[in-house]
């Protein structure tokens, strides 16, 4: 998702619905008209509160007016990652419902930003969403991404030399990241399309896969 609402302040997210097939669609479908409706009357430097608008409605929808029944309630939630990028102040704001937001900076270290362990539209919770302000300077890259690739398995060689099957992981993303950062957008994608079919080969795609990057 990427909206521009003021000239200088970017609005990039990315949502992972837990239901698939058809589920999964209205979920998508419900979060993107919840994103674009919060988004336009929330004041931007305060993307925790765009999540927690989201959650409050979301649930609203999808329990409070549902069937008591327990067999037709709807209990899918949306994990979202939500990044406000204010172009003047050279900073961003990231506040994440379980995704991530990875950071490689100007020298080259990969830093890990956690979303609150808390979903959208799930049971009620007071866990607060936290928010991450950060630097949006030149070389600096950041990448969101849905769990699609990390829990994507395939096979790993161990240290006996022989080969087993694993999940890719955060590590093996880290050095991804940092061995495609310097490369233009493009080759950049080419080079992640690359890397997930020699990891998995014959194995099946477990997930959706979606990464986005940016920076200056």
């Amino acid at each position: 998702y990427y909206a521009r609402p003021e000239e200088a302040v970017h609005l990039v997210a990315i949502g992972d619905a837990t239901g698939h097939g058809v589920p999964g669609a209205f979920m998508s479908l419900i979060g993107l008209t919840l994103l674009n409706e919060v988004s336009n009357h929330t004041p931007l430097d305060q993307p925790q509160k765009i999540l927690e608008a989201i959650d409050l409605r979301l649930h609203h929808l999808l329990h409070e007016k549902s069937s008591a029944s327990a067999t037709t309630r709807v209990w899918d939630t949306i994990d979202l990652a939500l990044v406000i990028v204010d172009e003047k102040k050279h900073k961003i704001r990231f506040c994440g419902a379980k995704l991530r937001l990875y950071q490689l900076t100007s020298d080259n270290q990969v830093n890990v930003y956690k979303g609150t362990a808390r979903s959208l539209g799930e049971a009620r919770t007071q866990v607060p969403f936290v928010v991450h302000e950060l630097p949006f300077e030149k070389d600096y890259r950041y990448y969101l991404l849905t769990d699609g690739l990390v829990d994507q398995f395939g096979y790993a060689r161990s240290k006996s030399g022989e080969e087993e099957i694993r999940k890719f992981m955060s590590r093996r993303l880290k050095a991804l990241l940092l061995d495609i950062a310097g490369q233009p957008p493009l080759q950049q994608k080419a080079a992640i399309q690359w890397t997930i079919e020699a990891w998995r080969r014959d194995i099946e795609q477990i997930d959706d896969i979606c990464i986005v990057g940016f920076g200056r």
